[in-house]
């Protein structure tokens, strides 16, 4: 059975209980909201480069690799980039077969896993779509390692919620998912086509090669949060309009009341990392700026 849950709670929930922080250290300065790709890439370029640390997590079905052409970007420049894939997802999907039960704790122990072995701090830690449901509970668990808390079109749940929760909280103008219980006790949600999320000719091409099948445990599974995340620093909500979700709606009308939070609205489609990576480059400088 489906657990539906109200979105107002869900978002209302995030800011009761905390105390007020310090306001200055929350400041990214003035972020634009830009219609068209074209006209965000140009407002973005910059001319000065400290060298900086990105985690880039991916949402369902995909791997590290949908940031691929990104990582390259800011490699390129000189900035460390971490791309990981979760267990049982793109490189690492014959670990379905592996592993008796794949959840949101094991995604979000991937993620921990890595800024903890790699000893890293001052991390922008970057969210797209699922991928919000990760970044939030790896921030909970590790907030002193992180500066700037970034979510792409992205879950931010409140403790308690699960990505189905959160679905589920409308019954219309949601596209359903397809659980495939071929494998007992293994059931997985089978992949949306890449046409949903904005790829097209190539890129659809790319993506389709790539999805894998989402163990239904990552998105049924309730997080468990003490709200620590929001003692993150700077935190943004990036929202691309041309994705329809009435839980990202929902979300970004929230955090633009909250003066700790920077949100910016674009026509984009929803994989624009893969659309339009260098448009994101900028995003990220926007911020994330240099020191």
């Amino acid at each position: 059975m489906r657990v539906v849950s109200t979105l107002s709670r869900v978002v209302s929930r995030h800011t009761q209980g905390f105390m007020q922080r310090d306001m200055s250290r929350c400041s990214l300065g003035p972020l634009t909201s830009l219609t068209t790709r074209s006209q965000s890439t140009a407002s973005f370029q910059t001319t000065t480069h400290d060298k900086r640390t990105y985690v880039l997590c991916h949402g369902a079905w995909y791997g590290g690799w949908c940031y691929r052409d990104v990582r390259r970007m800011l490699q390129a420049r000189g900035d460390d980039v971490y791309t990981p894939t979760y267990t049982g997802m793109g490189e690492k999907y014959h670990l379905q077969e592996k592993v008796d039960s794949i959840t949101l704790s094991t995604h979000i122990d991937d993620v921990v896993g890595v800024l903890e072995t790699e000893d890293l701090a001052n991390v922008c830690l970057v969210g797209h779509s699922y991928g919000g449901m990760v970044v939030t509970g790896v921030a909970d668990r590790i907030p002193n390692r992180i500066e700037t808390l970034v979510f792409l079109d992205a879950y931010t749940p409140s403790d308690g919620d699960s990505a189905d929760a959160i679905r589920s909280a409308q019954s219309t103008n949601v596209v359903p998912l397809t659980v495939d219980n071929s494998i007992p006790g293994k059931p997985v949600i089978q992949p949306t086509t890449p046409d949903h999320h904005g790829l097209s000719g190539d890129l659809y091409a790319w993506a389709n090669a790539h999805l894998k099948p989402q163990p239904l445990g990552t998105f049924t599974e309730p997080i468990e949060l003490t709200g620590a995340w929001l003692s993150v620093p700077q935190k943004a909500f990036i929202r691309a309009a041309d994705f329809p979700a009435f839980y990202f709606d929902e979300y970004y009308a929230h955090w633009s009341k909250d003066p700790e939070w920077h949100t910016t609205k674009h026509k984009v489609a929803h994989n624009h990392m893969m659309v339009d990576p260098a448009w994101l480059v900028g995003l990220l400088d926007a911020v994330y700026p240099p020191e």
